[in-house]
């Protein structure tokens, strides 16, 4: 768990501003600093990096879809498709695989064991990929 993750598991902004309204040692300036002290703790807190963790999204409700053409051969298709994303099947297993629609009707299509993408009826749940580092 990184520390983000441990930072947004944890009630700490709640406890920084009950902190802040409940200081009241009887010395405004002692109450001041700490009251600062949590003030810059609080701003830290805000600005830290936000970590989006993935989760499994029922294959009932698909990914985004956009307008795309492709050729296969001499035929052209077009339709709908999402991005590639990763899928977890009734049997137990998980691959890469994408969502289309064409005439209305969609479908999943998961990377087979050949490399080739074939028509699967199983699949049950998806996610994204994470987002690809930034070093």
């Amino acid at each position: 768990m990184s520390e983000r993750m441990i930072i947004d598991a944890l009630p700490a902004r709640n406890n920084i501003l009950l902190g802040i309204v409940a200081t009241n040692t009887g010395n405004a300036v002692v109450d001041a600093m700490i009251q600062g002290a949590l003030r810059a703790c609080l701003e830290e807190l805000d600005d830290a990096p936000k970590v989006e963790v993935q989760e499994w999204r029922r294959a009932s409700d698909p990914p985004p879809t956009h307008n795309e053409t492709w050729h296969d051969g001499d035929e052209v298709y077009s339709g709908e498709t999402s991005m590639k994303v990763w899928a977890y099947c009734a049997d137990g297993t998980q691959h890469d695989a994408h969502y289309e629609i064409h005439d209305g009707n969609g479908q999943w299509f998961v990377e087979g064991k050949d490399d080739k993408f074939s028509e699967h009826g199983n699949v049950t749940h998806w996610m994204y990929y994470p987002a690809a580092p930034k070093d």
